[in-house]
């Protein structure tokens, strides 16, 4: 029965700690394209107007969305939609491949011109087909005209989207997502000229957030070599008391020369263990230490990430959010997993 129970809980950990190395190389697709994410931390903390944002030059790229819900006319048909105020950057930086025509264009945007992007599902539903770019529509009451279409990864087939120029739409954005390159510092400078500070935003790199759940493997790995060390050393420790007993038994039979002489190999065995009791040591003192470092560095990159809404940007944030929960709870199960598989695997 022991045994059994031994094995379970050792093929528990088994399947708990690849789940978890799958969530963390999912976490790490999301986030590879070194981008950072500026959300409000509250209904007064307000964005620049579009126009602002442009004044920045073309080597600071970034991109922004304020969705609004409209009313459009196609076909003689009226649709509900979310039309998501942006820039040319958008579909770059969220990684949206084009399936028809293009996306807007800087001076779309900089001159309003009443152009849009459709999202793969809209076009369907709205028209029928993909291939609609030169196609209109109307919205408040100005005819628009369809560009291009893209796709968006993981929207349902309930969610109408269109992109248009933000300069069209009234009001200012309410996310910005910035691309990081090796000067990370001349971003936060930027973003700091439109009035966006630590203070009021949040200020996620999702290479920081994705990083923190790869951080729950990492984790999950260290603590099961120093698991498997702490049994180990506690065998090591059981073998050298055994050798011990019997050697000062022996030892009262026999000077220490001619015990030395006789018993070659029982001393090679102990002072083998002593070296792995070092070395064993030496890694826990190792180990630990950046165990400790990883969880403190993961809790300040998901510090806040845990209350946000994860609607904006096409659900990044959501999906980070659920890669999060699920390396979370696999963390909290595989450590109570293995530790019941240490205590049977160390009783005799």
């Amino acid at each position: 029965m022991r045994t059994k129970l031994k094995f379970s809980f050792l093929f528990l950990s088994l399947l708990l700690f690849i789940a978890l190395a799958l969530v963390g190389v999912k976490a790490g697709e999301l986030g590879y394209r070194n981008l950072l994410m500026v959300l409000p931390k509250s209904a007064d903390a307000a964005f620049p107007e579009p126009e602002r944002m442009a004044e920045l030059g073309e080597e600071f790229i970034l991109t922004y969305e304020r969705p609004t819900p409209v009313m459009v006319k196609a076909l003689r048909s009226q649709w509900n939609v979310t039309a998501i105020g942006t820039n040319e950057n958008y579909a770059a930086l969220m990684g949206y491949p084009l399936l028809c025509g293009g996306f807007l264009t800087e001076s779309a945007v900089r001159n309003r011109e009443r152009f849009a992007v459709l999202e793969e599902n809209t076009a369907f539903q709205m028209f029928g087909a993909l291939e609609v770019a030169g196609l209109t529509f109307e919205m408040d009451g100005a005819v628009w005209l369809i560009v291009g279409v893209v796709k968006e990864p993981g929207i349902t087939g309930g969610e109408l989207k269109i992109y248009l120029p933000a300069t069209c739409l009234k009001g200012a954005p309410n996310a910005l997502l910035a691309r990081v390159g090796s000067d990370e510092t001349a971003v936060l400078a930027g973003l700091k000229t439109l009035g966006i500070h630590e203070s009021t935003h949040w200020l996620l790199s999702l290479n920081g957030v994705g990083g923190a759940i790869w951080g729950r493997f990492t984790v999950a790995g260290q603590a099961a070599v120093c698991g498997a060390i702490v049994l180990l050393m506690g065998k090591g420790v059981l073998l050298l008391k055994g050798r011990a007993r019997l050697l000062k038994a022996r030892l009262r039979q026999v000077y220490l020369p001619a015990l030395i002489a006789q018993n070659p190999r029982e001393l090679a065995l102990i002072g083998g263990v002593l070296l792995l009791l070092a070395a064993g040591i030496a890694l826990l003192v190792f180990t630990v230490p950046r165990i400790l470092e990883t969880c403190l560095n993961g809790k300040e990159s998901l510090q806040g990430f845990r209350e946000l809404s994860g609607q904006w940007f096409g659900g990044k944030i959501g999906g980070f959010q659920k890669l999060q929960q699920w390396s979370a709870g696999l963390l909290a199960g595989f450590l109570p997993a293995y530790t019941m598989f240490l205590l049977f695997a160390a009783k005799r």
